[in-house]
């Protein structure tokens, strides 16, 4: 049974996430959610946008790294806190 402090943690973790998706831009969004949240391929999420693979790859790449932009400073160093950092 996870500690309340690790409840605490994952709550406020999800909430970080679902914040930077709320601020990517909505042709991002909508990519990053159909790939990684709906798991629909990049050939299906093509079909829904009517775009081809090669933009929807695009977009998912710039989400991502937006993503990891916005959240770098507040896992960077919550990862340093914990010991979880990774090896530069």
């Amino acid at each position: 049974m996870p500690r309340p402090k690790d409840r605490a943690l994952r709550s406020e973790t999800r909430a970080l996430i679902a914040a930077a998706i709320d601020r990517l831009d909505g042709k991002y969004r909508t990519v990053f959610i159909l790939r990684e949240v709906e798991e629909f391929s990049t050939a299906t999420t093509a079909e829904i946008l009517d775009l081809s693979p090669a933009a929807v790859k695009t977009r998912l790449h710039r989400a991502r790294l937006f993503l990891r932009a916005e959240l770098a400073a507040y896992f960077g160093a919550e990862a340093r806190s914990t010991g979880y950092a990774r090896a530069s």
